[in-house]
């Protein structure tokens, strides 16, 4: 739909409480995800629930996220077929998921994921055609534990 590119960056917390994402440019914007809610801002609006019994392609695409990142590998296989490959560089990996059931199957065409240790690249193409390609850089995995600040994100 864009006919130029659009580049967003901001931060991403993965934990068991679940998945933080604060998105700074080029809008502000929140999203918080786990297993029973999901919620979203923009700008300085309050956070909102979305209704995910009323919106099945964000509630399937919100836990196969979260099963992505959790490498929930049976979760993932219940919604996709599942293809691993060795990347072209030594130690690169990728993974292809090809949805096989309604509603992923009627929005997503494909998703694909690569890294090495960690994932470097997930990319989402839909059925119309449309890319979404995240990159993920400066992760970190310590401190193991979630400091106060962090377990406030999630508590809103």
């Amino acid at each position: 739909m864009l006919s130029k590119p659009l580049h967003s960056s901001g931060h991403f917390l993965l934990s068991d409480l679940g998945l933080y994402w604060q998105q700074e440019r080029p809008v502000a914007s929140v999203m918080i995800a786990d297993s029973e809610r999901l919620l979203q801002s923009v700008g300085d609006g309050p956070l909102q629930s979305i209704d995910v019994a009323r919106n099945p392609v964000v509630l399937t695409f919100s836990e196969s996220f979260l099963s992505i990142f959790e490498g929930d590998e049976a979760r993932l296989r219940e919604h996709f077929e599942v293809s691993f490959q060795p990347g072209e560089e030594p130690g690169r990996w990728q993974i292809s998921l090809q949805p096989v059931d309604y509603p992923l199957a009627e929005a997503i065409e494909s998703i694909s994921i690569d890294g090495r240790e960690y994932i470097e690249t997930l990319t989402v193409t839909s059925r119309s055609s449309e890319i979404t390609t995240i990159s993920f850089s400066d992760l970190q995995t310590e401190p193991g534990e979630l400091t106060e600040h962090e377990i406030q994100l999630y508590a809103r």
